[in-house]
């Protein structure tokens, strides 16, 4: 009686999920056609969604995003140093590949919410600059969990290094690296 009873809750609790995380994962909809599966693919999309321990994509991921080189267009760009610092006090950091997106799976970095995150880049006028997110990270894994889009009443916007294109202007990325603009 206690095996069959074991099995109805074992079946009972493999069908349940969780109906809010599902919905955003539909959301994101389907791959964009000639980009397989990376780290290249689906740039600016909340990537904790379907690489955490929820949806179980592989590699799991405790911690990713993507950088853009400006805030006028959502031009991916490589090289970009993030710095993250953690709530105890441990430090990592990751460049961004050539899709603008960086990330730590978890295996390499189980980060201590809240965390303090800079973004390093270079550009071709200049030394190297530095920017500072405002506020910490309080929860979220995705950076696009809240950076998505444009800026709005909803978002900051998408993480960018420069307002417009610097002159000379930040390279555009390859498209054999899997960006498909």
């Amino acid at each position: 009686m206690t095996g069959a009873l074991f099995l109805a809750l074992a079946a009972l609790l493999a069908g349940c999920g969780n109906p809010v995380v599902d919905d955003e994962i539909s959301a994101l909809g389907d791959e964009k056609p000639g980009v397989p599966p990376s780290e290249y693919h689906r740039p600016g999309q909340p990537c904790v969604l379907c690489h955490g321990p929820y949806e179980g994509a592989d590699p799991e991921l405790s911690l990713a995003g993507t950088i853009y080189a400006t805030a006028e267009e959502p031009v991916p760009i490589e090289g970009v140093r993030v710095l993250v610092t953690d709530s105890v006090g441990a430090k990592r950091e990751k460049r961004t590949n050539c899709a603008g997106n960086f990330f730590w799976t978890a295996e390499e970095y189980i980060p201590s919410f809240p965390l303090k995150v800079e973004i390093a880049f270079q550009s071709a006028s200049g030394p190297e600059r530095r920017a500072s997110m405002g506020s910490r990270i309080g929860r979220d894994g995705s950076c696009a969990g809240c950076h998505v889009g444009e800026r709005s009443d909803a978002s900051p916007g998408r993480v960018f290094c420069a307002p417009s294109q610097p002159t000379p202007p930040f390279p555009v990325p390859d498209a054999a690296c899997g960006v498909v603009r």
